[in-house]
């Protein structure tokens, strides 16, 4: 059993609750810098000179301005554009996710090629490693090359499909309109078993959805954590998605961003609610949704909001259809093997705050009301989740650690 003493500070403001539906926290925006840049391919594979275009939380907005410092650098995403394209073609897109912290590499190679372009997103990451350490250069310290993902548009999907099938190394898969040769990616793609996100459009007229990201979705591997296909209607077309030729107000785009944005923070690690933009309640408000699919390859926990005195936090535990738990404690360890996983919580004050069986929603959901009382400000709570899985009856997943604000 995971039970032990509740939690002293805690125990009399959990409770088991109806979800409820909640949005994002708000997020202050960053300024974002953009450089070019032509790197050596460090590698025996791909382009000579790997073209891409930066984009970066910067001290002030503009070309080739000073990055914003981060003590152990900014979670990095690789883009792979579409056919036709080049990387810096997605200003609007990349400047939208720096703005939330992130450095993104867009890749200018390989217009048309798909071999070459997957050749490429293998060898950018090496030579991302080395503009790490360049010093005295503009990439001094830029990149954290420990939390790297890799997202792509259309043809660039599709190559995030293929690469993530032998991964270089990428935390994490997402893919926009994805161009799905099934000849090409088909036979791979069971092999990805990175997390991996899909967000399509039902008006999208070159990579229908039925075609491309549906088969795509159903032949990608379990996950080591959580796939998703977040599905739009007929207002979100090839283009909007990636926030092409469209204005920056445009819903479908506004919608598309949203979901992308919270996977690069679950992908990433660095937001507590992320998962709540892309399948958790909130994201299921929007009104151009279709569909929601989903499968979790392990538990994940994650918040609505931020704990604070006074407040209602609502959390979620993701699981397959079965057995969902959340397992509460009042500090965070190393993790600690045992026969369901791995404990993440103190054992010392863990206690069981939520549990119930959970159906086609994939989904238990729980709030947590602190009251007014200066005293709580600073405590901590974490939630681990617990439950069944993809290939376990029962397994310890993700934990998310909070402290509470005024």
């Amino acid at each position: 059993m995971l039970l032990a003493s509740p939690m002293a500070r805690f125990s009399s403001l959990l409770a088991a609750a109806a979800f409820v539906a909640a949005n994002a926290a708000a997020q202050a925006l960053l300024p974002v810098g953009r450089h070019d840049l032509a790197w050596p391919n460090p590698t025996a594979i791909g382009s000579a000179t790997l073209f891409a275009r930066i984009h970066y939380p910067a001290a002030v907005a503009g070309f080739d301005t000073p990055p914003l410092p981060s003590p152990s650098g900014w979670p990095t995403v690789v883009f792979l554009h579409g056919y036709g394209q080049l990387g810096s073609d997605y200003n609007q897109l990349a400047a939208a996710w720096s703005e939330q912290g992130y450095a993104v590499v867009a890749l200018d190679t390989a217009r048309f090629d798909f071999a070459l372009l997957r050749d490429d997103a293998i060898a950018v990451r090496q030579a991302i490693q080395i503009a790490n350490t360049a010093t005295g250069t503009l990439t001094d310290g830029l990149f954290d090359v420990g939390r790297m993902m890799l997202a792509g548009h259309s043809m660039g999907g599709g190559v995030t499909a293929l690469v993530l099938a032998t991964n270089p190394g990428y935390r994490a898969g997402l893919a926009l309109a994805p161009f799905d040769p099934t000849q090409i990616v088909g036979p791979v793609a069971a092999s990805v078993v990175t997390p991996f996100g899909i967000v399509a459009g039902d008006g999208d007229v070159i990579t229908p959805p039925a075609l491309h990201a549906v088969p795509l979705f159903t032949t990608l591997g379990v996950p080591q954590g959580l796939k998703f296909f977040y599905r739009f209607d007929a207002s979100c077309g090839h283009l909007e998605v990636a926030g092409l030729q469209v204005a920056s107000g445009n819903l479908a785009f506004l919608g598309a961003l949203q979901v992308s944005s919270g996977f690069l923070g679950y992908a990433l690690g660095t937001r507590n609610d992320a998962l709540e933009q892309c399948v958790g309640p909130s994201a299921l408000l929007d009104p151009q949704l279709v569909s929601l699919t989903q499968q979790f390859g392990l538990a994940e926990a994650w918040a609505s909001r931020a704990l604070q005195i006074g407040a209602t936090t609502r959390y979620s535990i993701g699981v397959e259809p079965g057995l969902g738990v959340a397992v509460l404690a009042g500090g965070a360890i190393p993790p600690v093997p045992t026969p369901f996983g791995d404990l993440r919580v103190d054992p010392l004050t863990a206690f069981v705050g939520a549990i119930g069986v959970v159906g086609v929603e994939r989904r238990l959901d729980f709030n947590v009301v602190v009251p007014f009382d200066p005293q709580l400000v600073g405590v901590e709570l974490v939630v681990q989740s617990f439950g069944t899985t993809a290939t376990q009856p029962l397994w310890l997943g993700s934990a998310v650690s909070s402290f509470v604000l005024p």
